[in-house]
């Protein structure tokens, strides 16, 4: 589970430049082979602290990206959050990761790149 949790970690890394697209693909490559591997059925979740920790490493990887207090005013406020919220949370000067647990980055990622990601 350690080898895994730090593979995970290398794949969603802030510091890697790559598109979200890629970064998606990639960990559910590794998240299909390591089932396939260990025949953990996706119907099945063993360890559904696994699959919150991975969507929480995703979201610190959006809020990485959006990068500056403008775009992640503009992100939130496209995710429905009222202005007042999205400048609070936009400017707020607390790290990425803690970012990733606050009510109102919760709806990344979207249903559609769950489908793709989670469900170890």
């Amino acid at each position: 589970m350690a080898d895994f949790k730090h593979r995970i970690k290398e794949l969603t890394g802030r510091s890697w430049g790559v598109s979200m697209e890629y970064r998606l693909k990639k960990l559910g490559q590794y998240r299909r082979g390591w089932t396939a591997y260990f025949g953990i059925s996706q119907y099945y979740r063993p360890v559904p602290e696994l699959d919150e920790w991975i969507r929480r490493r995703m979201r610190m990887c959006y809020w990485k990206q959006w990068r500056w207090a403008r775009t992640k005013i503009k992100n939130l406020l496209a995710l429905g959050e009222d202005l007042k919220s999205a400048i609070q949370h936009g400017v707020s000067s607390n790290s990425n990761w803690q970012m990733s647990r606050t009510p109102v980055i919760k709806p990344y990622p979207t249903r559609g790149q769950r489908s793709k990601v989670c469900s170890v």
